[in-house]
């Protein structure tokens, strides 16, 4: 359509893409055995670990989407917009996420209940949601946008539950739909003046290719959504080919016995924090390298 993409770092190829692959996988390996009704009965690791992992995270996206400049020299106040976007996106996408569960949940069980995991997961939203724009789209655009992801993560949260497809740990919700989302919302958010910066080598292009409310002809709104479509049909069937592959040979699925035992279990001698008596006598017998295991 004359106009390329906007996927400035990834929101489509990226994350889209590993959460279609997500989505294919999870349908057809079907639900654990302790899912039932959308709820599994497994506790989940603790909000500490959960929090550092998404602390790691939200700290290496600055890398994720600032690098993805990838020439420094003229485009410093580039980067330093993408960074600013990228903030304000994840920290949206926390409290949005935060309120809208919190509330959603109260009307289920009478009183306000505050889970650290929408705050995670939030903030995994929102940065997804601006991977795509964040070099095109002012701060007060990133809010939105961290603010919409909250409402696309956990909608698409809910529906996967009621579709009866068990994503462990969300992926499919925060990267497939965020990703889409993002993307979408380049389409809509990119200004003139920012489409300029980032993408200006191409005369004649702000006009056309800016986004659709901010007086782009819509060309490049509809260029992201051809995206959007072939992203999903893409991964779609290249994952099935992988997926199908590994299930008609049965190597997709572990055996009822791992699955009952966990797979931190039976792959690392763990199972929720505790180690196994094997292995604690392994560990006291043999040096390791580097640090001592408590």
């Amino acid at each position: 359509m004359g106009c390329g993409v906007i996927d400035f770092a990834g929101s489509g190829v990226v994350h889209m893409t590993g959460g279609v692959a997500a989505l294919v996988g999870a349908t057809l390996l079907g639900p654990r055995k302790s899912f039932v009704d959308g709820v599994s009965n497994v506790p989940t690791y603790g909000a500490v670990f959960q929090t550092l992992g998404t602390l790691i995270l939200w700290f290496g996206w600055y890398g994720f989407n600032g690098g993805s400049t990838l020439y420094i020299v003229g485009y410093g106040q580039v980067a330093a917009k993408v960074m600013v976007c990228t903030t304000i996106s994840a920290a949206s996408g926390a409290l949005g996420t935060l309120a809208l569960g919190s509330a959603l949940d109260s009307m289920v069980i009478g009183t306000p209940v505050i889970k650290l995991t929408y705050v995670n997961n939030g903030v995994l939203a929102g940065l997804v949601g601006i991977t795509a724009s964040c070099s095109v789209v002012e701060p007060y655009g990133a809010m939105i946008i961290g603010l919409g992801a909250a409402f696309v993560y956990i909608y698409s949260s809910k529906l996967l539950k009621k579709l009866g497809i068990d994503d462990v740990v969300d992926a499919i919700p925060v990267h497939g739909f965020c990703g889409c989302y993002g993307v979408i919302m380049a389409g809509l958010f990119a200004t003139k003046e920012n489409y300029a910066a980032a993408y200006g080598i191409y005369d004649g292009a702000v006009d056309e290719c800016s986004g659709l409310f901010y007086g782009g002809s819509g060309a490049q709104f509809g260029a992201n959504l051809v995206f959007v479509l072939f992203v999903f049909c893409w991964t779609g069937v290249c994952s099935l080919g992988v997926f199908g592959g590994l299930k008609y040979t049965n190597l997709l699925r572990v055996s009822a016995e791992v699955e009952e035992e966990g797979m931190d279990s039976s792959e690392h001698g763990l199972s929720m924090g505790k180690v196994k008596p094997e292995a604690a006598v392994e560990a006291s017998t043999v040096e390791p390298v580097g640090s001592k295991i408590p």
